[in-house]
């Protein structure tokens, strides 16, 4: 009772304890609004007098003795989930001079529709510390490691969480203005919030319209349904302590009215479906599938003016007509997103030159039928609460659905050239369906590939890639010669059960505080080969260096790396098998005499 009573409206409680009143005193009853109130802030929710049963009367009543009556079923049901009250999908951005913001999404009112806040986050203390040589060579002294830890994570903010970006009205998320692509992308996804449910950021170096030289600007992208928008994010000043950021608006550049398929008349413009909107690493470009083809759009390079200067289609069908090929350029397919936690199909490289993408032939797959009865509804018009009726005629909605048994689809992975539309580098990448029209498949030793599970970039510029088989049994770690395509495996494994994939690989760029080459070129991977899965630090040929988390315990998500001072973060279950916990150990520990640390400084609690 305690828990459901947490989140009632607070002018539905009222009102109800109000009516309880009423009946106690013969007075009539005045009756409950249907425009209840949003649900209570967490603040506010937590604050709620908690409840217990009378026994005389059967009735809850609260702390000061009112009744209240029990939330009614019809408005429990319209209540965001638990956990939507709450921010989440933090990211942080940095301008040129340190500047930090740590931006997230949030509903001010508690519903569903969320907008984008920010804060600006600044580091007093670390920017002072001396960068040690190796952070192994403190662990001797008493508390010296974690001293230094507790320093650089204090962080006071120097504001609070404002608005950044608010959808513009019509412009969100709703049930109703989101294509069929969209919502099978949100179901598979877990997604059910509407407004802004998605953004990104990059920093943009060398922008224009800046005074003086001491500005920077960092592009965010938000996706609507009706568009893709940008709004620049400027900071101004010499240091972070004299820094300042400014926002201009939201503006959209990327529009879903085909311009190219007008309506008849006075009829809009046709609709297209953009999907899977990226912004490049330097934030100066946005890649998109439309029509089942990948493109890229050029952002104005001043900051100011956002726009579009140029709007390519890099990808084309190898046959020249497109009615000819039942398959899609940088989208992940059906089981990717649904069975592997792979929602994208297109990557771009670090230099922002150049994509990977995944093109998926579904033409071997079997199409499966959802039957949609036909059915009449209301349809209301302006100044008339019944104007009519909406018949809906009967239809089927057709998937590719790989079936038990059946063939998946076939996927192959490329890069093209951003410069270079229609060049397309393929890798020797052939998962699921069939090599040729003799059905033999592709082997590459005993290993034969049936999903492209993972997809990323070294920050050298080599492509690579997680490959596994159809019984799951077997995962490889592959990367790519960049002129042939052929792969090199750097690790395997293998397994008579099956294998869980991981989010935990992490490439690692140049760690100047370490002598050992090996590290700094390598990654980190983690690995269940003992029964646990635990993280292990790999050289850039696949050499494994060592264990670096050890025990009866699991590793849940490697959540960062600090590469500057050798410290890794994770979650994991050491402390209690019902509880998340984050940590903190040194990226060294696997090199270590004396074998592997069985974990790091716990730093927070999440049960």
């Amino acid at each position: 009772v305690r828990s459901t009573m947490a989140s009632v409206p607070a002018n539905s409680t009222a009102k109800r304890a109000k009516m309880g009143a009423a009946k106690a005193s013969g007075a009539a009853e005045e009756p409950l609004r249907s425009d209840a109130a949003p649900p209570l802030p967490p603040s506010q929710a937590r604050a709620t007098r908690s409840y217990s049963k009378s026994p005389s009367n059967g009735q809850q009543e609260g702390e000061d003795g009112c009744g209240y009556a029990q939330p009614e079923v019809e408005d429990i049901v319209k209540w965001p989930l638990p956990g939507f009250h709450h921010p989440n999908a933090f990211k942080f951005c940095s301008g040129d001079r340190g500047q930090i913001l740590l931006g997230c999404l949030f509903s001010n009112q508690g519903t569903l529709k969320k907008s984008v806040h920010a804060i600006e986050v600044q580091e007093s203390l670390s920017r002072t510390e001396k960068h040690s040589p190796s952070p192994s060579a403190q662990a001797d002294e008493a508390g010296g490691n974690h001293a230094e830890l507790d320093a650089s994570l204090d962080c006071p903010s120097t504001s609070t969480f404002r608005p950044l970006a608010e959808a513009p009205s019509g412009s969100g998320l709703m049930e109703n203005n989101m294509s069929l692509e969209e919502k099978l992308k949100r179901e598979r996804s877990r997604e059910r919030g509407l407004g802004i449910t998605k953004y990104s950021w990059g920093q943009r170096k060398g922008v224009e319209g800046g005074e003086g030289g001491d500005s920077s600007a960092v592009t965010m992208m938000v996706p609507l349904s009706d568009g893709v928008y940008v709004q620049s994010i400027r900071f101004s000043g010499g240091d972070i302590a004299t820094t300042k950021w400014s926002t201009g608006s939201l503006k959209k550049i990327i529009d879903t009215r085909d311009a190219t398929a007008p309506g008849k008349g006075d009829a809009p413009a046709s609709k297209r479906v953009i999907m899977d909107p990226t912004l490049s690493p330097d934030g100066r470009k946005i890649s998109y599938v439309c029509d089942g083809r990948l493109r890229c759009a050029w952002l104005c390079s001043d900051a100011d003016q956002e726009g579009i200067v140029v709007d390519k289609q890099l990808t084309f069908d190898e046959t020249g007509d497109a009615s000819t090929f039942a398959g899609t350029d940088g989208l992940a397919e059906f089981v990717a997103q649904e069975e592997m936690d792979r929602s994208t199909g297109h990557w771009w490289s670090p230099d922002s030159k150049s994509i990977a993408f995944a093109r998926v032939d579904s033409s071997g797959v079997k199409q499966f039928a959802i039957k949609h009865h036909g059915k009449i509804e209301p349809q209301t018009q302006c100044g008339a609460s019944h104007a009519g009726v909406k018949e809906t005629a009967e239809h089927d909605e057709m998937h590719e659905y790989p079936f038990v048994g059946q063939l998946n689809v076939q996927v192959r992975l490329g890069v093209v050239h951003i410069d270079e539309p229609g060049e397309i580098a393929w890798t020797d990448v052939l998962a699921g369906g069939t090599d040729n029209a003799n059905g033999e498949t592709q082997l590459h030793g005993q290993f034969r590939e049936e999903y492209l599970c993972r997809v990323g970039w070294f920050p050298d510029g080599r492509l690579c890639a997680q490959l596994q088989d159809r019984k799951q049994q077997t995962l490889q770690l592959v990367d790519f010669d960049p002129k042939t395509g052929k792969r090199t495996v750097l690790v395997e494994e293998r397994t008579n059960k099956w294998i869980n994939l991981h989010n935990c690989f992490r490439p690692l760029s140049t760690l100047k505080w370490t002598p050992s080459s090996e590290v700094s070129s390598g990654f980190l991977w983690a690995s269940e080969r003992d029964g646990f899965r635990h993280l292990y630090l790999y050289a850039r040929d696949g050499r494994c260096l060592g264990q670096i988390t050890r025990g009866r315990w699991v590793v849940d998500s490697l959540e960062a790396i600090d590469e500057a001072k050798g410290r890794i973060f994770f979650t994991g279950n050491k402390d209690s098998e019902i509880e998340r916990h984050l940590y903190c150990v040194d990226l060294l520990a696997a090199t270590n005499d004396g074998g592997t640390m069985e974990c790091g400084r716990e730093l927070f609690t999440a049960s």
